[in-house]
């Protein structure tokens, strides 16, 4: 629910941060660049970027280093898929078929997914590389982002995104109850963004795609940025991303 839209020269920070900690509800924060996008927000339109228009050029590029790449198959090949990570795999394939990848195939039962991995065509090379670079490349174009922040006060921020502190700051409550999560484990879920000095590496266990949405360097951790992320592909998307919600007040 957006509740205020706030214009740059009133946005007192002591004023505006308030978090309801006996609830689901937590207030948060969008810097907004001008009076056109502000009026936007507050006919209740939230804009969903694609990850790969996003302003972190590291954003959607996880490391693959090859020993642990390679570690992580032996081991996989070894033991099997652990209920866990069997879970992690399926919740995998519903998020590439909803994000449309091509080769988005039904996962099998536990135990024919694991002796699928022991197939040569697993082998860790420079094509299966490649397939996975082409894949991280599709999902940052059909993954879109909504950020938010848990800051009203940050500088840097209402310079960077709110045209040089001559913007508006939006505040929205409730976000968590509007996005709750699904299946996949990573679309419609309002996500706290971890910060790391070293990104994890992508593996062949499926459980090491789970932040690759919402993990950036620690360069960022000033922004204390929530995020959701949804497939730019579905409606109600219209014209370059945004998606309407019905959030009941504004208040100026």
């Amino acid at each position: 629910m957006l509740t205020s839209l706030v214009p740059s020269s009133v946005a007192c920070p002591a004023a505006l941060v308030s978090v309801d900690c006996g609830t689901v509800t937590m207030t948060l924060y969008k810097y907004v660049s001008d009076c056109d996008v502000a009026a936007t927000v507050a006919e209740g339109w939230i804009k969903f970027t694609p990850a790969a228009e996003l302003n972190d050029p590291a954003e959607m590029l996880p490391a693959m280093r090859d020993e642990d790449v390679s570690r992580s198959l032996e081991r996989l090949r070894q033991d099997g898929y652990s209920e866990e990570e069997y879970a992690a795999l399926q919740a995998q394939y519903i998020l590439l078929r909803r994000l449309d990848h091509p080769q988005a195939m039904p996962v099998p039962p536990r135990e024919a997914a694991s002796a699928r991995l022991r197939r040569p065509a697993f082998e860790w090379n420079e094509t299966l590389r490649a397939d996975l670079e082409a894949t991280m490349a599709l999902l940052s174009r059909q993954a879109g982002v909504f950020s938010v922040s848990r800051r009203s006060d940050s500088l840097p921020m209402w310079s960077h995104y709110a045209a040089q502190a001559g913007g508006f700051l939006a505040e929205y409550e409730a976000l968590d109850a509007e996005f709750q999560g699904d299946e996949s484990r990573v679309l419609n879920r309002l996500a706290e963004v971890r910060y790391v000095d070293e990104p994890a590496g992508v593996t062949f266990d499926p459980r090491s795609t789970d932040d690759l949405f919402v993990q950036k360097f620690s360069d960022w951790r000033y922004e204390e940025e929530l995020r959701v992320v949804l497939p730019v592909s579905e409606p109600p998307f219209l014209g370059s991303g945004a998606r309407a919600l019905e959030f009941a007040t504004f208040e100026v």
